[in-house]
């Protein structure tokens, strides 16, 4: 290390902008690797941080950050231990300041929290309303264990199924389909029946659905962007672009379609259940067979 910092001085400002972590607006970096001068380095610096606002691994940030700039991948050609070396870093970065996980966290606990807050008056809502209260429901606040496990890199423990992103995943898929998809058909099918519509009802409905999709959304992302994933099934995986704003846009992309399938889904499945539950269980052996 001492002789290829000797070598190419540069690379000492590269590890030292890392190590600060400081997140800001860099762009892509397209100088070849004999090129590079130190403005280049500094834009390598805030590119992987900034990179480690959208992920959870420090192995997908560095795969990111290595496929957007043309320098890293010769860098990565000529040192083979380049990526795991820049792993550790950027693990310990995502360990130390988790302002990646934070940011990510905030979004999801934010919409959860909003969501709680409008079924908790929902529900009040309901038992306050003569021949309503059979649509009053229990919600419960889900902690951000999982995704704390993950973004700090914990590692699979020989007593443990799975590692700590699929044991997320399972947990978010489960909540999903068994609690937030029917929670929202019943607030549905009750906001149909009521004699007075009320727009508190029509923004819980609302709330829940961005949730279903904020979930889904950022599992897809997750798994896409993981190498081990990609590695596995290349044909499969790896429909998010590198670079960054194609990235941006393919995320708002995934989350606004989500959001409009959820609520299609969860109105369709409530006039269904007005018009007879017979037509949904019709729809869902059809719609499940296809």
């Amino acid at each position: 290390m001492r002789e290829l910092l000797v070598l190419h001085p540069w690379r000492r400002a590269l590890l030292h902008g890392i190590s600060l972590n400081k997140v800001k607006v860099a762009p892509t970096v397209t100088t070849a690797l004999s090129d590079m001068k130190g403005i280049d380095t500094v834009n390598l610096a805030k590119v992987i941080s900034t990179i480690i606002l959208s992920t959870t691994e420090a192995h997908a940030a560095v795969d990111h950050w290595i496929a957007q700039n043309v320098a890293l991948e010769e860098f990565e050609r000529e040192y083979a231990w380049m990526r795991p070396f820049f792993s550790e870093i950027v693990q310990y970065n995502l360990n130390t300041s988790n302002f990646g996980l934070r940011l990510r966290l905030t979004g999801g606990t934010l919409l959860s929290t909003v969501d709680l807050v409008t079924d908790i008056y929902m529900t009040v809502q309901f038992f306050n309303t003569d021949g309503q209260e059979r649509y009053g429901r229990t919600n419960a606040w889900l902690i951000a264990l999982d995704a704390y496990r993950v973004g700090s890199g914990a590692e699979q423990e020989d007593h443990q199924l799975m590692n700590q992103l699929l044991e997320m995943t399972y947990t978010k898929v489960i909540e999903t389909v068994f609690e937030a998809i029917p929670a929202s058909i019943v607030q549905i099918y009750a906001l149909i029946l009521a004699p007075k519509k009320s727009m508190g009802a029509l923004i819980s409905i609302l709330v829940s659905a961005a949730t279903v999709a904020f979930t889904s959304s950022m599992i897809s992302y997750d798994w896409d962007t993981s190498p081990a994933k990609s590695d596995f099934s290349p044909l499969f995986y790896g429909y998010v672009p590198d670079k960054a704003l194609p990235r941006a846009a393919c995320f708002v992309s995934m989350m606004t379609l989500s959001f409009a399938h959820v609520l299609l889904l969860t109105f369709s499945c409530a006039l269904l259940t007005v018009m007879g539950p017979e037509w949904l269980i019709y729809f869902l052996g059809l719609y499940m067979g296809l």
